[in-house]
């Protein structure tokens, strides 16, 4: 079920891609009221709130094309992001260049894990019971502003 956040006439909604080529889309709030128009609260609902939308059937007033809505940011305010940069020494010694003393940053697109439910000390067989799905995400930084010495 690939999940999203959009807008149509003005009013955020929650829905999903149908299949096929993606150019329908399911809206799941107008369809089960009980289903909040935002996805971090939908994620929050846990089991219950993705059996709901798994249930809902497409019909006439339900499905928008995709030219039709505006596509938002899937999660709005995640409460933390947390980052790995173990292949950035990699990076440098691709391009032979010096281990920087302070990290440098730039822009990539990355691939985002999205963690549902709370986690700690998960032992390594148990890490993808906490992941609810995956998404992309821009990471962007200022490396003019560390080139130039300014933090």
């Amino acid at each position: 079920m690939k999940l999203l956040q959009f807008t149509r006439h003005g009013e955020q909604k929650l829905g999903c891609e149908l299949e096929g080529n993606g150019d329908n889309i399911l809206d799941l709030t107008e369809s089960n009221h009980v289903l909040p128009n935002d996805m971090k609260k939908f994620i929050e609902g846990g089991e219950d709130m993705l059996l709901a939308a798994k249930r809902i059937k497409p019909h006439k007033n339900n499905v928008y094309k995709r030219c039709d809505v505006t596509i938002n940011a899937p999660l709005y305010k995640p409460e933390k992001v947390l980052c790995v940069g173990l292949n950035y020494k990699d990076h440098c010694e691709e391009q032979n260049l010096p281990l920087p003393l302070e990290p440098t940053l730039d822009w990539e697109v990355e691939l985002a894990v999205v963690i549902g439910k709370e986690a700690k000390n998960v032992k390594e067989c148990d890490a993808m019971k906490y992941v609810y799905g995956y998404t992309v995400a821009h990471d962007v930084s200022a490396r003019d502003l560390y080139a130039n010495g300014e933090k």
